[in-house]
């Protein structure tokens, strides 16, 4: 164990390689250092990378009092060059990003300096800066941790062109450029709230406004001031140059950051498949043919391109496409830069490349409009087909269920099916048991009322016996028949019946029951009523019991009269009977 004082780092060395602690201890000095908090905090031990004891050195360092006075240890704020990298988002240790880093310095060098040496139009400027788009689409692929590629080429692009005798303004310029490009990138994907502003209108329309308006204008300053300082053109001159830069810078990312971008994003491409080579090859040739007679003939067909493309948006999908906007945009400004072409023409007459640019700039933003209206189209389709599915689904589902409560409906029918037979068989049962003692009933009393010998009194006695089993018996049948109609089997049994014989068994049936209650019950009829009618005689019967029924049992004191009455003379069918209590 060791120990590890705060005021001077000397725990690292203490037990490592050849060293031991009498080696190391300074004379005349007490270990632990007293009033010394131990280890030191926010002190990694040991220090990384870092080989103990430093080879040739004297431990301690003659002459020298520990610990240094007025020094606090460790250090603060103290980095290394790795931690620096590391807070400016620079992983060095990823050798992908070093990989990456090369691509977008290498591309933006090599476009620069054939840009600059072999497609510059004297005395009227560039046309287009692919380095612009390449730095901007890699960045928007790859991630703004690449920056220090842009940085990379952009100071060797400025030192190769103007040949700088200070290092520092390439430096300067190189820095500016990179700002420049971070701010873009960040204004596009803060705006579209993606890194591939291509599938919708409102995303290619941001897109083209911050390639305008962010850093096209700030390095279009940055370019001037550097040609400036490297003593090529005057300051008299500075808005021309500066129109013509920023003009160059707008029109290389419009045209080049869509095909790198789309051609090397790994994404779900959502575009129209491909159709056969000979549609390519036809699409090719006649854009080719356009081509000759535009930029090596002096034919003003320019904008005859622009079909073309537009097929080719509709049938090849964006990779194919953009390349294709890219590659005409190289012919042209090639062909204007040796002076050929309708576009060199209108340049000597207005001393200027703005109508080159507004070509460029006009079917590449054409173009992209009309891919993202495509791929807007297809994703309706995919969730137009995502929401049919999902609809399917939900029918199957609910055929499904409708099925299965069908099933059960069934299931229950059955049971209820198979209970109405129970309840049938039951009743059929118990009115056989009742049927059997009430005939005996009925019998006697017929037996009764047929003796000669009987007193008149007993005489009526046993005829109200007689209908009364007569009317039981009636009940049993009507409580048969209502099960019929619960099965769906009821029906009216109509035929010929006495009136007048109905209500007066009923009035003999029910009088003990109203004299019971305290209560007179009368049935009256008037005259015209006809004494033999055609109805259902059991159902009527039933009918009029309940109703005598309910008048005595809700009637308290007094008396219940039924009046039974014709409507009226002319009608020979229609009867009225009429409930009273007082």
């Amino acid at each position: 164990m060791y120990h590890q004082p705060s005021d001077f780092a000397l725990t690292p060395w203490i037990n490592l390689g050849a060293c031991t602690i009498q080696e190391l201890s300074i004379p005349n000095t007490q270990y632990p250092i007293p009033n010394t908090q131990y280890p030191i905090p926010n002190t990694q031990y040991p220090i990384p990378n870092t080989q103990y004891p430093i080879p040739n050195t004297q431990y301690p360092i003659p002459n020298t009092q520990y610990p240094i006075p007025n020094t606090q240890y460790p250090i603060p704020n103290t980095q290394s060059p790795m931690e620096i990298l590391q807070r400016l988002g620079i992983e060095y240790q990823n050798p992908r990003l070093w990989f990456d880093v090369l691509i977008i310095a290498i591309s933006y060098y090599v476009s620069s300096w054939l840009v600059l040496k072999k497609m510059s139009v004297p005395p009227f400027g560039t046309p287009v800066c692919p380095g612009t788009g390449f730095t901007i689409g890699f960045l928007l692929l790859w991630g703004r941790s690449r920056w220090f590629g842009v940085f990379l080429g952009a100071m060797l692009a400025n030192y190769t062109d103007i040949k700088f005798i200070i290092l520092a303004i390439p430096i300067l310029g190189g820095i500016g450029t990179t700002i420049n490009s971070l701010i873009t990138v960040i204004v596009i994907v803060r705006s579209s709230r993606t890194n591939y502003p291509f599938n919708q209108v409102r995303d290619v329309v941001i897109f083209s406004f911050c390639s305008l308006f962010t850093r096209t204008v700030f390095q279009s300053f940055l370019s001037v001031i550097t040609v400036r300082l490297g003593g090529d053109e005057g300051w008299n001159k500075y808005l021309d140059i500066f129109s013509g830069w920023w003009v160059a810078y707008a029109i290389g990312i419009l045209v080049f950051a869509p095909p790198i971008l789309i051609f090397l994003q790994k994404i779900v491409k959502s575009e129209v498949e491909s159709r056969p080579n000979k549609e390519i090859l036809l699409a090719v040739i006649t854009l080719c043919i356009l081509s000759y007679f535009t930029f090596l003939q002096p034919q003003p067909l320019e904008y005859l391109l622009l079909p073309p493309l537009l097929w080719s948006a509709f049938q090849f999908g964006r990779t194919i496409t953009t390349w294709l906007v890219a590659i005409i945009s190289i012919i042209a400004s090639v062909a204007t830069s040796y002076r050929l072409g309708v576009f060199y023409d209108a340049a000597l007459k207005d001393h200027s490349i703005i109508l080159l640019q507004l070509f460029i700039g006009v079917i590449s933003i054409t173009v992209m409009v009309m891919l993202a209206i495509i791929a807007e189209n297809h994703q309706y389709r995919l969730n137009l087909k995502i929401v049919n599915t999902e609809l399917e689904q939900r029918v199957f589902e609910c055929t499904r269920d409708l099925q299965e409560s069908e099933a059960k409906a069934q299931e229950l029918a059955a049971k209820a099916e198979a209970a109405n037979q129970a309840k049938s068989a039951f009743i059929a049962k118990i009115s056989h048991e009742l049927r059997s003692p009430l005939s005996a009933v009925i019998g006697f009393s017929q037996l009764m009322l047929r003796a000669n010998n009987l007193p008149f009194e007993q005489y009526e006695n046993a005829g109200i016996i007689y209908r009364s089993g007569d009317c039981l018996l009636t009940l049993i049948n009507h409580i048969i028949n209502l099960s019929k109609i619960e099965a769906g089997k009821g029906f009216l049994n109509v035929n010929n019946f006495e009136l007048y014989r109905l209500l007066d068994d009923l009035e003999d049936m029910l009088y003990l029951r109203a004299s019971n209650e305290e209560l007179k019950l009368m049935l009256r009829r008037t005259k015209n009523v006809t004494q033999y009618i055609c109805i259902d005689g059991v159902k009527l019967r039933q009918i009029l019991i309940n109703l005598i029924i309910n008048s005595i049992r809700f009637t308290h004191k007094g008396d219940s009269t039924v009046s039974t009455n014709k409507v009226n003379e002319e009608s020979r069918n229609v009867f009225y009977c009429s409930f009273q209590s007082k």
